[in-house]
């Protein structure tokens, strides 16, 4: 899937909640999480494409209304996307950061199709952050989630 079309999924399917809510800057409380996985879930089979610029057609029922990916694996992606999200937030360069992410995924040996759902569920989450958040990133926090950052791109060109 391609980034531009993430994206645009993602600004279209961001959960509204009450903004700036409190520990959002530490991660997403668990029904945040939920919140986000139920999104990703129930908007996937009208929003994605595959390389080939179709959609996504689901084999049954069953699979249209289950998580694509095992439920740990998707909170872990959503979880792994908040700093993402604050990147996004503080306006700093993270597009690179998550191409590298995303290679590093694909490495686990996803099919196509839970691929462009990572990619669907990360864009969602990540447009959570700066909608949730409710007000501008202070310098600090811009500086923290910089070098957050740096970490995050040094650690999956290590391949971990």
């Amino acid at each position: 899937m391609k980034l531009a079309s993430t994206l645009l999924a993602a600004v279209l399917l961001t959960p509204s909640l009450q903004a700036d809510q409190p520990g959002l800057i530490v991660g997403f409380s668990e029904a945040q999480v939920q919140t986000i996985v139920g999104t990703a879930q129930s908007s996937f089979w009208d929003k994605a494409v595959g390389e080939d610029g179709k959609h996504f057609v689901p084999e049954s029922d069953a699979e249209r209304a289950s998580v694509l990916i095992p439920v740990p694996d998707a909170n872990r992606v959503v979880r792994e996307a908040h700093f993402y999200g604050l990147a996004l937030w503080c306006g700093l360069e993270w597009k690179q950061t998550y191409l590298s992410y995303m290679q590093a995924e694909r490495r686990r040996n996803w099919s196509q199709k839970q691929i462009a759902f990572i990619g669907l569920l990360f864009g969602v989450a990540q447009g959570a952050v700066p909608n949730w958040m409710g007000r501008e990133c202070s310098a600090a926090e811009r500086e923290s989630t910089a070098g957050k950052l740096a970490d995050e791109a040094k650690r999956l060109k290590a391949g971990h």
